[in-house]
């Protein structure tokens, strides 16, 4: 039996739920609630699902972490993060002692390629912020929230260690 831990991020901190497949098909446990789920793909967006042994018609859709259900007449959202997700989100997120703005600091060890803002920048959440190689791989760091471009503390070609503070947004 697989068993994967995700988490729904809130306000003050994260849900997890814990996902296990069995020969019944997936057993949800979120805190002391325990759901049996049976998913029958019907088409791309529509499935047959059976919680708790009661059917259900669901059209979903899922998109990098954002999960959208539409069942009822309801349409439920939610970011669904795996374990790796919610380390990036803690390292990126909101500075939890201000509860303002958004310290972003290096994943990992690499090289600063470029930037692709510069301070007093207005952001969106997920708005590129840079350009990263690590590993061999460029990656780009996107912003965790929205606001302002504070600070920037790299610069092009400059060499980052895990955890090092790249910019702030207010």
């Amino acid at each position: 039996m697989a068993e994967t831990r995700y988490y729904i991020p809130r306000d003050e901190g994260f849900v997890a739920f814990t996902v296990v497949e069995n020969e019944d098909g997936i057993q949800i446990r979120c805190g002391e609630k325990t759901y049996q789920v049976a998913w029958e793909p019907l088409n791309e967006r529509v499935a047959l699902v059976r919680l708790n042994n009661r059917p259900y018609r669901v059209t979903y859709r899922v998109q990098n972490s954002q999960v959208t259900l539409e069942l009822g007449g309801q349409t439920i959202e939610r970011t669904v993060l795996t374990a790796r997700e919610k380390l990036q989100r803690e390292l990126f997120g909101k500075d939890a002692e201000t509860g303002r703005g958004g310290v972003v600091k290096a994943p990992m060890p690499g090289l600063i390629l470029r930037l692709e803002v510069e301070p007093g920048t207005a952001v969106k959440e997920g708005t590129p912020l840079l350009i990263m190689e690590a590993m061999k791989m460029e990656n780009e760091i996107r912003s965790p929230v929205a606001g302002t471009v504070k600070d920037i503390k790299v610069a092009p070609n400059q060499a980052v260690e895990k955890d090092d503070l790249l910019l702030v947004i207010e």
